[in-house]
């Protein structure tokens, strides 16, 4: 017998309200591009006549009305755009518009359903009236009917003299008005209606108490003082080659505006608003811009739809690329380094300041200790041997058979699950003898259906710690109910590192001196990579045409112990200043290791890894701290009211010798502190391992007080 599976209640809620965000400005977005859209479909390239677009915002009511005088739709036409959730009815492809996942208006609508508000369309085309009310009880109904009415009295009451569509909607109790002194601002400097709003064949009019005409004319970029014109970008992206132009510029209004980046196509259909990973570089304030990316929507389009493996590259919120996807991070690589150049250069033209702190004995004690923590605590993480992990047949897997853990050292040990297989109704249960040589974090773990992939995979992260050495090993079992999962734990004295994927420079961001000979770490799985296997190491830099290239092939004396093995890859240069890119190539696997080689004062600026200098730079911008990776620097904020209040004024150091009392010291601290620890749950983030928010933040205080007293731990 088979049966319909229907999604739970709790899960369509979460997938229409996600989206929205409780943003005013997301519920307008939605139906307002649509409406532009409308319009678009039926223009030609000649028509350059005004086309009308009226909201109406009755405050006391919390009620939106938006009017256009486009196509109208048909009782057909609202059926197949509203009875099938998620299918796409833009037609992007023929037409300049930017609907992609078929369920912006739906989601809005049925937003206001669910929260007892109107949420109904009204519309007219080929003087038929058709209407569309939008349910929701315990799963989405529309109810759509041709009222007998008098069409003269509707056209006049919504100014409609030919075909148009009216939507209203109220907007849910959490979501918040902008105040009236405010609003006309709000709409037009954010960066969904930048296009919309600047669009000389559209009068978009605001009615609040008084009408206003919307306009983003003076935030266009030819309004501002250009810093890189049609500097033209390309990057890979599995079979696709995606070509775009950049243009970036000053904008010392930015603070107000909240504008980076903005990401659109040929069609003015806007995807992203960011600074791909600079937004806390310092001089990244005063630096806004747009790239546009040729035939975009078909390659997000192809992908949404792809039969076999459907991926959306875009966020659930689809106001932004998921950062988490391969597409993101190849366009992020591309073009970072061409944005930080651009920031760099504009830096020495403001003669932006930064003061290092290197100096500091203390500071680079505290480096040392943040760098081991960072070192530990990646190295510790016991996870797939492979990317792309399917889930077990069986239900439950551990990412290891057996496992070797250090004395006094935390790991955290992958358990795999299937949520196919497996039910979320009852906790998953943790077991070990009553003696064992480790000990656990709990003794019960739960999840949730809905944070599994689309492959069905759920990873959950166990905490495992070693207390004794022993020469035996103690068995670890999940179960619940019939299925199981073990493994064998075994603890040891020497350190074991298990490297991620099984193939891993540790660490990974080095920093040396000209004409030193040094060692990079490079270690390996023992398990999955057997003697005689080969591995290519590739050293390229934009200072040497030719790339070095050498290979080891691994035997047994690379072993560290019988789980990992370590190949340290000797790396010299005698330029001054060179930064290097090191890939090591095993099979299918890569893995990479920078190094900046630059000439340093006498004193060591700490151990290569997490972080290798601390400055303190001067933003008149929001954040207090921030790390800029590829350097490994964190940055202090000398400006930030908080810093300012905590440390005082940081421009009256002594540039040379900065010198700070305990309360500063460990203030710094803890704001290294911070960082680090949103970076380890960033991190898990990204990989997967958790979804939940409040988890994400329980997380980082944990792990925040855990490099804290680190830090402190012996600090004079």
């Amino acid at each position: 017998m088979e049966y319909n599976v229907k999604d739970a209640e709790r899960k369509t809620r979460r997938a229409i309200k996600n989206p929205l965000s409780n943003d005013f400005k997301k519920y307008l977005a939605e139906i307002l591009l649509n409406a532009d859209d409308s319009y678009k479909r039926i223009e030609n390239e000649n028509d350059t006549s005004k086309k009308k677009i009226d909201i109406h915002l009755d405050r006391a009511k919390r009620v939106v009305t938006l009017i256009d005088r486009a196509e109208g739709m048909s009782e057909n036409e609202l059926r197949e755009k509203f009875t099938l959730y998620g299918a796409s009815h833009a037609g992007g492809h023929q037409y300049k518009v930017r609907g992609l996942f078929g369920q912006g208006a739906s989601d809005v609508l049925f937003s206001s359903a669910m929260s007892k508000k109107k949420a109904e369309i009204k519309t007219i085309k080929d003087n038929d009236f058709q209407t569309c009310k939008f349910k929701f009880a315990k799963e989405k109904k529309v109810d759509i009917k041709t009222p007998r009415t008098h069409l003269k009295h509707i056209r006049e009451k919504y100014g409609i003299e030919e075909n148009g569509t009216v939507v209203i909607f109220g907007l849910p109790d959490a979501v918040r008005l902008p105040p009236k002194k405010t609003i006309k601002k709000t709409l037009e400097t954010y960066y969904m209606f930048r296009y919309i709003l600047s669009d000389e064949r559209r009068e978009i009019v605001l009615h609040d108490s008084h009408d206003t005409e919307l306009s983003s004319k003076k935030y266009l970029f030819d309004k501002k003082n250009p810093l890189l014109e049609d500097e033209p970008v390309t990057f890979e992206y599995e079979s696709y080659t995606i070509k775009g132009i950049l243009n970036l510029y000053e904008n010392k209004h930015k603070k107000h505006e909240h504008i980076h980046v903005i990401i659109k196509d040929e069609r003015n259909a806007v995807y992203d608003n960011t600074l791909f990973g600079l937004k806390k570089y310092p001089g990244a304030d005063i630096i806004s811009g747009e790239l546009e990316l040729h035939d975009i929507y078909s390659i997000l389009e192809a992908k949404l739809n792809d039969k076999e493996d459907p991926l959306q590259i875009l966020t659930d919120s689809r106001d932004g690329f998921d950062r988490r996807n391969d597409f993101t991070k190849n366009m992020e690589k591309a073009l970072s380094a061409r944005i930080e150049a651009v920031i760099k250069e504009r830096n020495q033209v403001r003669e932006t300041k930064t003061v290092s702190l290197e100096s500091q004995k203390r500071i680079r004690q505290a480096l040392r200790k943040i760098n081991d923590y960072y070192t530990e605590r990646f190295a510790s993480n016991i996870g797939a041997l492979s990317p792309g992990m399917t889930p077990p047949k069986g239900g439950l897997a551990f990412a290891r058979e057996a496992i070797n853990i250090t004395e006094g050292k935390k790991y955290g040990l992958h358990l795999f699950i299937n949520a196919d297989v497996m039910s979320d109704a009852e906790a998953i249960m943790l077991s070990a003898p009553g003696d064992a040589c480790f000990s656990l974090n709990t003794t019960e773990l739960f999840f949730n259906h809905d944070d599994a992939d689309e492959n069905g995979l759920i990873v959950k992260t166990l905490a495992v710690t070693g207390l004794q050495p022993e020469a035996r090993s103690d068995k670890l079992q999940a179960r619940q109910g019939d299925v199981t999962a073990e493994t064998f734990v075994k603890v040891v004295e020497q350190e074991v590192i298990y490297p991620e994927f099984g193939l891993e420079f540790i660490p990974s961001n080095y920093t040396l001196k000209p004409g030193k000979q040094s060692k990079l770490k490079l270690y390996y799985d023992r398990t999955k990579y057997q003697p005689g296997t080969s591995v290519v190491i590739t050293m390229t830099s934009k200072q040497e045409l030719i790339a070095h290239e050498a290979t080891y092939r691994i035997d047994d004396r690379y072993a560290l112990d019988e789980q990992t093995g370590l190949i340290e890859v000797p790396f010299k240069s005698d330029f001054d200043s060179a930064r290097y890119t090191i890939t090591a190539t095993v099979k299918e696997l890569t893995t990479k290791a920078r190094v900046k080689v630059e000439r340093q004062k006498t004193r060591d600026k700490g151990k290569s890894g997490f972080i290798n200098d601390i400055q303190i730079a001067f933003n008149d911008t929001f954040w207090q701290s921030s790390i800029k990776e590829e350097q490994a620097v964190f940055y202090i904020n000398g400006l930030h009211s908080i810093n300012l209040a905590t440390l005082g004024n940081l421009g009256a150091l002594d540039q040379k010798k900065p010198g700070f009392t305990q309360k500063q010291y460990l203030y710094i601290f803890e704001l290294l502190a911070h960082e680090l620890a949103r970076r380890i749950v960033l991190k898990q983030w990204k990989d997967k391992e958790i979804t939940d928010l409040e988890k994400m933040y329980d997380l980082v205080q944990e792990e925040k007080t855990n490099i804290y007293d680190r830090i402190v731990e012996g600090d004079d």
